[in-house]
């Protein structure tokens, strides 16, 4: 009898059978022009491909992206999404934007994988402050609240981590 951990990977391997990657540095198929991200590209769509997993490559522009956004979305279980789109400092703006979108209107998106080389703490807790509905205001009120009762946080924090 399979793990859970296993029979969870089970079941989201064969709920995906198509994908969209979107970065703005992504090679779409027959473009040579970067030869390391052409490989990135290319062995992203051999790996989905051993899988069963249709993928299609998009190389993010806003022009493209609202000229084409019915063809991306259509009938996908999976969008990979570079954390980073246009080369922002930062990272994410275009990103969030994009999500908010893909969450909104395309109902039948069942997973997202955003890839960074930031820290994926960082990216995880601005994803949970975005999509929480709770503005900074909130939070710094919730946390002047709390102030006197950050040590106790703090200790349930760390054993919730753990």
């Amino acid at each position: 009898m399979p793990t859970y951990e296993e029979a969870a990977k089970l079941i989201i391997k064969g709920a995906i059978r198509s994908a969209i990657f979107i970065d703005e540095n992504a090679k779409e198929p027959y473009s040579v022009d970067n030869p390391s991200e052409t490989e990135r590209s290319i062995s992203l769509y051999q790996q989905m491909k051993n899988n069963g997993v249709s993928l299609s490559i998009c190389k993010y522009s806003d022009s493209c992206y609202n000229e084409q956004k019915e063809y991306l979305f259509a009938n996908r279980d999976l969008v990979l999404l570079d954390w980073k789109l246009e080369g922002e400092e930062q990272g994410g703006e275009k990103s969030l934007e994009l999500l908010v979108e893909i969450v909104n209107e395309q109902k039948h998106i069942h997973f997202c994988v955003i890839y960074t080389s930031e820290n994926k703490d960082s990216v995880l807790k601005n994803l949970l402050s975005f999509f929480s509905d709770t503005t900074k205001e909130e939070y710094d009120e919730i946390r002047m609240n709390l102030a006197d009762q950050e040590e106790e946080i703090k200790e349930i924090l760390d054993v919730l981590d753990e």
